[in-house]
């Protein structure tokens, strides 16, 4: 933390209690504090939000509301920007640390900021908010996953080190990574987490111990055993020296890593060791009430039971989990419940039942997977929509121009044309007549040339603007690397880039490559003989078009798509129940 923004934290402290009492609030230093645009400005802002942290106070979020107030009437007689996003962070993260109700209001108080930033092309700004937005959306798996990466990028475009509180984001990340299924990914940015805990000023024990868990859990996914233990042990070995506030969290924590270990264990094949562990686990849990870990626990057990062969325990077991898992949204402990429960009445030759719970299986698996999918394309709206926005908030700003200089050039050219009038007028009548006929011809014929004018630029922008837009959306869907919106669907305008030249061909693949360096290797890899044709089709297969969409980029018919297609196909060695799109795009990888 810079100098001032130590000052800044020690007078607020200070000057505290005198200002509950006082009638109104100082807000100078809050204004100082957040009017700062360079690099420190996230360190000076976090020092203005240390009493949000004074939990124990009861007259603390009284008096945030108190400051909230007497912002607003400050900024409705000095409006500024920089500080209405400031205050906005402020207010909601005050709701946050008090347990008050986030609202839709509250939700679109920190959209229009971030249009605020954009404004101020304030990258760290952004950050900032975005951070803010997948907090206060947690449970939602799609905003929490896009903003947070969103955030990150821009932490790394700025620089890492400008920022406090680094690691919670990288933990927010590994986190909703989990629940996507990318457990490589979430392993990689909770190590970057774990980095950042290791050299911060200020460390978060739970944070640690959460993350140690996000960690293991994805290794046992993985189905990595000893590296999954590594890491629950280190939780063990935090917990033995740290202790909660609530005794109930640390039996949790305790009884969570334990029985982790023990399903580690088992995976390794020594359930003598680890299934005591998992029983241990699953009664505390019970006890304590923990729905996530008692569906966890349930699961675990009842596959023990199935392969020993004890298929009705294993269906009792799964059912069990499987009843949890749904009061909890929790996709993917119902889908292993399901799936094991229609394997023990295939098992135990009752076909009736074993279809039965087969077709809600392959329900609930296709309903994760298509919200899997959903993560792919709401990152590409993501990306369209923010970089639409700071289109729009470059045009407005042109528009105001444009628009301040036209009613100068208007109210110029009025004022001379009553001059003119004037003199005119005085000289003859009838020669004024005619002379203010003459000069009205000529502002018609100035301003229908200015009209042509003004729409030749137009239309020579539109067209360089829409060709290098083209461009940047091809790059932008074919690099997953920044995230969504909740835009409408709207009309691709990668269908109007036909690729028939040579140089376009040429540029295509280019960029695809740039994307996914790997992807043409691992191609002529799997078919060393592949045509220029084929190798086409499968790029655009990667991009997940349609077969009227590639025919159309392709400038050929939607048969021939299909039939090339049908050759690639024959090409390829395809593990069953995987189609052929499936196939060509996991050549490429999600994030690189």
């Amino acid at each position: 933390m810079t100098r001032f923004g130590i000052q800044i934290c020690f007078t607020l402290l200070m000057l505290w209690p005198s200002i509950l009492k006082a009638q109104s609030v100082n807000i100078a230093p809050l204004i100082k504090a957040w009017e700062v645009s360079d690099t420190s400005q996230t360190r000076i802002a976090e020092a203005t939000y240390v009493p949000l942290r004074l939990k124990n106070n009861p007259n603390q979020y009284h008096l945030q509301q108190k400051t909230v107030a007497e912002f607003e009437s400050y900024l409705k007689k000095n409006p500024n920007d920089r500080l209405r996003a400031r205050l906005t962070i402020y207010e909601v993260r005050g709701k946050i640390s008090y347990s008050q109700q986030i609202t839709q209001l509250d939700q679109e108080k920190i959209s229009q900021s971030i249009k605020l930033a954009y404004k101020l092309k304030d990258d760290q700004l952004k950050s900032e908010l975005f951070a803010l937005y997948a907090s206060v959306n947690y449970w939602n798996d799609n905003i929490f996953l896009l903003y947070n990466i969103k955030s990150i990028l821009l932490q790394q475009k700025v620089g890492v080190k400008y920022f406090e509180y680094d690691q919670n984001r990288y933990f927010n990340l590994s986190s909703a990574l989990y629940r996507a299924d990318k457990h490589e990914e979430s392993i990689y940015y909770g190590k970057q987490s774990l980095a950042f805990m290791k050299y911060a000023k200020k460390k978060d024990t739970m944070d640690y111990i959460f993350q140690h868990d996000i960690i293991g859990a994805n290794y046992i996914k993985l189905h990595k055993p000893d590296s999954g233990i590594f890491y629950y042990q280190q939780m063990l070995n935090m917990l033995a020296k740290y202790q909660f506030d609530s005794h109930i969290m640390q039996r949790i924590w305790t009884a969570i890593a334990k029985g982790r270990i023990g399903q580690s264990l088992i995976l390794k094949g020594n359930e003598i060791a680890g299934v005591p562990l998992v029983r241990n686990y699953l009664d505390s849990v019970k006890v304590l009430k923990d729905t996530i870990n008692i569906t966890i626990g349930e699961n675990i057990l009842a596959s023990v039971n199935y392969n020993h062969q004890r298929y009705q325990s294993a269906i009792d077991g799964w059912k069990r989990g499987y009843q949890y898992a749904l009061r909890f949204n929790l996709n993917d402990e119902q889908i292993l419940a399901l799936h094991g429960i229609a394997k023990s009445f295939t098992k135990l030759n009752q076909a009736d039942s074993a279809i039965k719970y087969f077709k809600i299986y392959e329900q609930a698996r296709d309903k994760r997977s298509t919200w899997l999918n959903s993560l792919e394309n709401d990152k590409l709206k993501f990306e369209l929509s923010f970089e639409d926005l700071q289109n729009d908030v470059e045009l407005k700003d042109k528009e105001l121009s444009f628009q301040k200089l036209v009613r100068n050039f208007v109210i110029t050219s009025a004022v001379l044309l009553l001059i003119i009038g004037v003199l005119i007028y005085k000289r003859k009548v009838a020669s004024a007549k005619y002379q203010k006929m003459k000069l009205l011809v000529k502002q018609q014929e100035a301003e229908k040339e200015l009209l042509i004018a003004r729409k030749r630029v137009e239309d020579f922008s539109k067209n360089i603007l829409e060709k290098d837009r083209i461009i940047y959306d091809l790059s932008k869907l074919i690099k997953p690397q920044k995230p969504f919106s909740e835009e409408e669907p709207h009309e691709n305008p990668l269908l109007k880039y036909i690729l028939l030249t040579e140089q376009e061909l040429i540029k295509f693949k280019e960029m695809v490559n740039n994307a996914y360096p790997t992807f043409y290797t691992r191609l002529e890899f799997v078919i060393p003989n592949i045509t220029p044709a084929e190798e086409r089709i499968a790029s655009l297969i990667c991009l997940k078009l349609n077969d009227r969409q590639m025919a159309n980029m392709l400038g050929i018919s939607k048969e021939s798509v299909g039939k090339s297609k049908r050759r690639l196909k024959q090409k390829l060695t395809i593990p069953e129940g995987q189609t052929l799109e499936d196939y060509i795009y996991h050549l490429a990888t999600w994030f690189k």
